[in-house]
């Protein structure tokens, strides 16, 4: 055998008699002094589902804003408009509109966090 390499009983009677081994580094216990470490200063990463909760809550809130807008427009219409713009025909028509917004609106959401995740 090599000079360095030792048995197992070799080894072991180093261990028994208290002797030095060869090849093993001697690492002192060493404490930092605390007034030496940093805070962190970067954010902790958010998680994938804390992401899509953070999406859903700016999409909300920009859907609050925009249905504010909506409702802050003021409404003079006198009765013979309102009742025309209520017939069957126009609120169907109306419905047929707002589903294809909507359907629209929900295209645009869908690939806009396309761009964000991707």
């Amino acid at each position: 055998m090599a000079g360095d390499e030792l048995s197992y009983e070799e080894l072991l009677d180093h261990i028994l008699n208290n002797k030095p081994i060869p090849n093993i580094v001697e690492v002192p216990n060493v404490t930092l002094d605390e007034s030496l470490s940093s805070s962190p200063s970067l954010k902790p990463r958010t998680r994938p589902w804390e992401r899509q909760q953070q999406q859903h809550q700016s999409g909300n809130d920009a859907r609050q804003q925009s249905q504010e807008v909506k409702t802050n427009v003021p409404l003079d219409f006198d009765q013979e408009s309102l009742e025309k713009m209520t017939s069957p025909s126009k609120l169907s028509e109306c419905y047929d509109i707002q589903s294809k917004l909507r359907m629209n609106f929900d295209d645009d959401d869908y690939n806009s966090n396309d761009k964000v995740d991707g």
